[in-house]
C-alpha cells in the first residue's frame, strides 16, 4: 500500500470470535484458525486470534487505488514531512501535503 497524508483506509486488527474462520483442507479434516496456538494473552482466549485487516473509511470506486498515512494524520504538515523523510526517506508530495504547503488549508488536529 502507497502513502498518502489523506488515506482512504486503516490497518486494524480485530479479533475473531469464537472459532469461525475460513479453513483449508488437510486430508479428511478441515483445519481452521482454532488449530493455530493461541497467544497466552487473556483477549485471544475470550475472543479468538486477532485478524489484521484493511478497512476502507469511505466507499471507494472498484478498481481504486488503497492508500493509508505512513504518519500521524493529526501532525502538520513540516511534521508529517519530516517523520516520512526520516523514517521512509522520501519527501512527501500528497495532494493535502501540497495543499497545507501552500498555505490555503490546515487540516491537522494541532
Amino acid at each position: 500500500l502507497n502513502h498518502s497524508c489523506a488515506p482512504n483506509c486503516v490497518f486494524d486488527c480485530v479479533p475473531l470470535r469464537g472459532s469461525v474462520a475460513p479453513s483449508t483442507s488437510h486430508g479428511d479434516r478441515a483445519l481452521s484458525v482454532a488449530d493455530a496456538p493461541l497467544a497466552a494473552s487473556r483477549d485471544d482466549e475470550r475472543n479468538g486470534p486477532p485478524l489484521f485487516g484493511i478497512f476502507a473509511l469511505y466507499a471507494l470506486p472498484a478498481g481504486a487505488e488503497l492508500l493509508h498515512s505512513y504518519a500521524k494524520s493529526t501532525d502538520g504538515p513540516a511534521a508529517r514531512r519530516q517523520y516520512l523523510l526520516d523514517h521512509y526517506a522520501f519527501e512527501c508530495a500528497c495532494i493535502r501535503c501540497e495543499v497545507e504547503a501552500a498555505g490555503d488549508v490546515d487540516l491537522s488536529l494541532d
